[in-house]
């Protein structure tokens, strides 16, 4: 069923979240997973919203990484249009990003979100790093959210496996990625399938 959510925030306080905003300030999450299982981020960032097709970005970017604000749009912007080629268009929804700095480049995707940490040191440097687990976890909205199953530990090969095949390859084909960089990237995937399949 549909939920009504009400935030009590202070006035300088900004709301970035992927439910859908009604009347008087009321947002809304449309199902059970919806509400329990996004990223949503109050406080004081940088928001920024997107249309691409049918969908919206909304970036919320710790204001460390502001002076990034276009760098990562333009990265998402480039990614969405290649994954809605596969998937015919994109829906039509709010999807949040939420980009933080932290000592570590990490992410986890969510029913309709996601969240990145991003060190902020030599960002330019390390641009393929971050960027594939951007393209990573955004294309899990397709390849996690609606692919499982009664265990859904069962389809990690194919929701995990694929999704980190497919986002390095749309960084290719969308120049982000050299493609000498990325069949450097394929033969070290292939090394370290093969080196942990012997130490198991």
């Amino acid at each position: 069923k549909n939920a009504k959510i009400k935030f009590k925030i202070p006035s300088n306080w900004k709301i970035a979240t992927s439910w859908k905003k009604g009347k008087r300030g009321f947002y809304f999450a449309d199902s059970w997973i919806s509400l329990v299982n996004n990223a949503l981020v109050l406080g004081k960032f940088d928001k920024k919203i997107v249309t691409n097709g049918q969908m919206n970005l909304v970036f919320a970017i710790d204001k460390n990484l502001s002076q990034y604000r276009e760098r990562f749009i333009n990265l998402m912007q480039k990614q969405l249009n290649a994954f809605s080629k596969i998937f015919g268009g994109t829906p039509n929804r709010n999807y949040l990003i939420a980009i933080r700095k932290d000592n570590e480049d990490d992410g986890e995707a969510f029913e309709g979100s996601f969240n990145q940490v991003i060190i902020d040191k030599r960002i330019e440097d390390r641009y393929i790093v971050w960027a594939n687990t951007m393209a990573h976890e955004m294309f899990h909205y397709w390849n996690g959210n609606y692919v499982s199953g009664e265990k859904p530990e069962n389809t990690y090969w194919f929701t995990e496996g694929f999704t980190e095949y497919y986002s390095g390859l749309s960084l290719m084909r969308t120049g982000v990625v050299p493609e000498n960089i990325y069949l450097k990237k394929m033969e070290r995937f292939l090394s370290r399938y093969i080196i942990t399949k012997k130490m198991w």
